[in-house]
């Protein structure tokens, strides 16, 4: 928010008083009083744009997007050719998910200004956000030239080259936003994930040197910063502190989302009511030559690795975790929105099913219609697995296995980028894993034999070729060599495993739970009935 720093006819005494009450408001950090100055400053000078601008920055801040658009839009309307109303508005109009409107007033505030650094990059953030990657590091990179010192706009372009797989290029972005700002927990949590340490790494001096003032963060800065410093501390051995940092940085973030698991419950009670085996007796015959192939389980059991591995192959491409198939079965319930999910599965005919199907291949082929096959890993598609084998017959779906302590281990370990409250608690992880772990049990039973594919984790990278070939020839493909070089396909990911998946296969994370047995004993106690005899 900008106070007037020029006298002008647009500026009545009266509303300048407002206007500086406004401001000492928001000083106080009290919102709504802020507002309502602000509001009486934009009445008493109407032809003010400064005052409508800082309304409808106050009116984002508190979550009234459509009143913040609408002052914005008013302030534009008194000085159209100024760079920060444009850029303003656009921040607004992104907040509300309006990313083409949002991408045109940033473009029209770099017309007025091209050196608008912040423009820029938040541009290249909404460009990002719609797919459109060479554009956003273009952004990125110009606000870069304009100001080398931009922490945000290193950070934004080093997560691109992080989902690239252009590592070392990654590390400079987040070392030079770093430098620029060391208080950047964001930019140091990035980079923690890119790098092995030692103790003698100097990031961990600076990590342990922020300790002492950790309490001046905010709290999602904090949570960064803890996951940060405790990736730091895994890696040269200090676990019984890092765990008290992944613990902390947890239950900062679960405060912030706590897990509603009730949902999730009466889904895993109503499928197989609906998902019997006669149900699933009969499925329609398939057509066409389009058989997905879906990899299914549970977060953090080696997905990634998989989908590298098959999308590596000259036939397969992956599309990563997508929501094609939620998007498409959430559109065709929209006319019943309040029955149940397995009720309104139950009463589709095959020519309603069939309907469902393609609509998902349209969409999804349309990503890379020369393949022949392609991969979702879209990990909660395991709910949905009956929805499936009655939509597409001939389609092939691996389970990603993997011992579940070491699973939710690393869910626990990893601060996702998307929404995944259920990792932040050592409870929730428990009641989601066996939610999990009962659905699967059921489609095993209900399923015919084969059409799911058990792939432990562990079996993988003890034998990766074996393991390749067998999973090969289940798809239907010949041999590629290429899949036993799977960490050289510069292919985009962008889940928590973007740094494992372009090394060649490890095994140091079997087992890796151990080093935290002492704080794990909730999870422990819970999964143990889910764990084989092989892995107890």
């Amino acid at each position: 928010m900008q106070a007037s720093d020029k006298p002008s006819t647009q500026y009545s005494d009266e509303a300048t008083l407002y206007a500086e009450r406004a401001i000492a408001a928001f000083q106080q950090n009290d919102l709504s009083q802020s507002i309502q100055f602000m509001q009486k400053a934009a009445l008493a000078s109407p032809l003010n744009a400064l005052y409508q601008r800082n309304l409808g920055e106050l009116l984002r801040r508190s979550g009234q997007l459509d009143a913040a658009i609408t002052a914005h839009k008013n302030a534009i309307a008194i000085e159209p050719e100024s760079a920060e109303n444009h850029y303003h508005l656009a921040i607004a109009l992104n907040d509300k998910h309006y990313y083409e409107e949002a991408i045109t007033h940033y473009r029209i505030a770099l017309s007025h200004d091209l050196n608008h650094g912040l423009a820029w990059n938040n541009l290249g953030a909404v460009l990002e956000c719609i797919g459109g990657m060479p554009a956003a590091k273009a952004a990125y990179s110009t606000a870069i030239k304009i100001n080398p010192l931009h922490a945000e706009a290193q950070n934004n372009l080093g997560v691109v080259h992080s989902n690239e797989g252009t590592l070392d290029e990654a590390c400079i972005c987040f070392e030079a936003a770093i430098a620029a700002q060391p208080n950047f927990p964001e930019a140091h949590y990035n980079l923690s994930l890119l790098k092995t340490y030692t103790k003698d790494d100097p990031h961990l001096a600076l990590l342990n040197t922020m300790a002492k003032n950790d309490h001046q963060l905010s709290e999602n800065a904090r949570i960064h910063y803890y996951f940060a410093l405790a990736k730091v501390l895994d890696d040269v051995g200090e676990y019984k502190r890092a765990f008290q940092c992944y613990a902390e940085g947890n239950r900062l973030k679960y405060a912030q989302e706590p897990w509603n698991s009730l949902p999730l419950e009466r889904m895993i009670e109503q499928i197989p009511l609906v998902f019997t085996p006669s149900f699933l007796k009969k499925p329609r015959k398939a057509k066409g030559s389009r058989h997905p192939i879906f990899i299914v389980g549970m977060p953090r059991s080696g997905s990634t690795l998989i989908e590298q591995i098959l999308s590596s192959h000259g036939e397969i491409y992956g599309v990563g975790e997508t929501n094609i198939l939620d998007e498409v079965l959430n559109k065709a319930r929209s006319e019943a929105p309040h029955i149940p999910f397995s009720d309104w599965a139950s009463q589709l005919s095959d020519d309603s099913l069939m309907a469902l199907g393609e609509s998902y291949l349209e969409r999804t082929w349309a990503l890379a219609p020369d393949k022949r096959i392609i991969v979702d890993k879209t990990l909660s598609n395991c709910f949905y697995i009956g929805m499936i084998y009655r939509m597409f017959p001939e389609c092939k779906i691996i389970h990603a296995v993997r011992d579940p302590m070491d699973s939710c281990l690393s869910c626990f370990t990893h601060l996702f980028k998307q929404s995944m409250p259920f990792s932040y608690d050592q409870e929730a992880l428990a009641k989601y894993y066996i939610a999990y772990a009962e659905i699967m049990q059921h489609w095993h039973s209900v399923l015919p034999k084969g059409l799911i594919v058990d792939l432990p984790y562990e079996r993988m990278v003890a034998d990766h070729e074996a393991e390749t070939k067998k999973l090969l020839d289940y798809i239907g493909v010949a041999w590629d060599p290429n899949c036993l070089n799977f960490y050289n396909n510069n292919r985009l990911v962008k889940t928590a495993s973007l740094a494992q998946v372009r090394k060649p296969i490890y095994q140091s994370s079997v087992k890796r739970w151990e080093h935290f047995s002492d704080g794990l004993q909730t999870l422990a106690n819970r999964l143990a009935p889910y764990r084989s005899l092989e892995l107890s």
